[in-house]
């Protein structure tokens, strides 16, 4: 097997949401009577010129994610490293004209010593080794009231805050499969020649499930926003 260094590639999932708070009828009305310009890192759709918002990043350990739910209201961190963007926010943002919202995921895992080929050699057949596809790993999340230290909406059917436990708070339900906010952690070497993120336990970890499974978490996660 081939041990050189694979450089990781970045995968994207997109999700995107509906504002139940308008008919499409009020959505038409809006799109002609206000226009948002603005020179950041433009969207166009249907010749109107959009942001696209980063609402959180993380790239490394220097930010703490371990926090209050006050603390989530409004942005931490900085807009060049890791980022919070505040829950006010996010809900302004996305609720200002009545729009429908697309989100997308951009995420990166920890750079491994093993073979990470997409197909294997001619003595396998070639066979498929890796799945790209990222999957929805927020969708048990829809609904969810936001959880933080001290203030439990999990519905978890428990006594236990999911937030607390993992020390990463998030919308959570049953079976949550994403924690973005979870902890970078303390990485270790494991047999199969991991050179990072391979956490010594499960609590804590920055999740998204349909990627990299419960035990692997990405190196660096982003999440962005803009209308459809």
């Amino acid at each position: 097997m081939d041990q050189t260094e694979d450089v990781s590639p970045t995968v994207t999932v997109f999700l995107h949401w509906i504002n139940s708070n308008r008919t499409r009828q009020d959505k038409k009305k809006r799109l002609r009577s206000q226009k948002r310009l603005c020179n950041t890192c433009p969207s166009t759709r249907n010749h109107l010129i959009f942001t696209i918002e980063v609402i959180l990043r993380r790239i490394d350990d220097s930010v703490t994610f371990d926090r209050s739910w006050k603390d989530y209201l409004s942005m931490f961190g900085s807009l060049n490293g890791n980022l919070w963007m505040g829950l006010e926010f996010i809900h302004k943002v996305t609720t200002q004209m009545g729009l429908d919202y697309e989100m997308r995921i951009d995420m990166r895992s920890f750079p491994r010593l093993i073979n990470n080929s997409f197909i294997g050699p001619i003595e396998e057949g070639y066979a498929k080794y890796r799945n790209f596809s990222v999957g929805d790993s927020m969708e048990k999340n829809n609904g969810m009231e936001f959880t933080a230290n001290g203030t439990e909406y999990d519905h978890d059917l428990t006594s236990i805050n999911c937030a607390e436990v993992f020390r990463a708070p998030w919308w959570y339900a049953v079976g949550s499969e994403s924690r973005p906010t979870g902890q970078y952690g303390i990485a270790v070497p494991d047999q199969e020649g991991y050179l990072d993120g391979v956490y010594t336990t499960f609590q804590g970890g920055i999740m998204w499930k349909t990627y990299l499974g419960n035990d692997e978490h990405p190196r660096i996660l982003e999440m962005k926003i803009r209308p459809q």
